[in-house]
């Protein structure tokens, strides 16, 4: 069971991750905050009868399936492809085509490439930590890793 405190433990540590993922699978602020609160949401309501030690893969979990389906949509329904974004950040000209750049790179993963990349790279979780969340071995993690790294180095070369 989960109680209080641990749901807030757990959201504290986890919000910017979650949102940093959902943002790359996304390209989107509202959908990316939409999909981590859902998550959140999801796990609040299943907050009785999902174990203490298991509720952050749980969450985990459940962020990626959002993202997967969010993006499984997008790619439905016309009137949700994602276009490029008005910058309103301040970058510079060269910093907005580098950024575009890298969403092409990771957009062109598979989702299994992307989901370990952005486990790794966004969550900070370890092979291992991402092998028991994926429900993969450890070395399907790696090689899906390098396969990952390898498309991003030619792409953004």
């Amino acid at each position: 069971m989960l109680d209080r405190a641990d749901f807030e433990a757990l959201y504290l540590e986890c919000e910017g991750p979650f949102y940093n993922i959902a943002l790359r699978w996304t390209w989107n602020a509202a959908a990316a905050q939409e999909i981590v609160q859902e998550t959140f949401l999801r796990l609040w309501s299943r907050r009785l009868v999902i174990r203490r030690d298991r509720a952050g893969a749980y969450a985990y979990r459940c962020l990626l399936n959002l993202c997967h389906d969010h993006a499984r949509a997008r790619r439905r329904s016309p009137e949700m492809t994602h276009r490029e974004p008005v910058d309103r950040s301040g970058r510079s000209a060269e910093a907005t085509v580098l950024f575009a750049q890298l969403r092409r790179a990771l957009d062109s993963l598979s989702d299994e490439q992307r989901d370990v990349v952005l486990l790794s790279e966004f969550a900070g979780l370890k092979q291992r930590e991402i092998a028991d969340l994926l429900r993969i071995a450890p070395g399907t993690v790696a090689s899906r890793k390098n396969a990952a790294l390898n498309i991003l180095r030619r792409r953004l070369s």
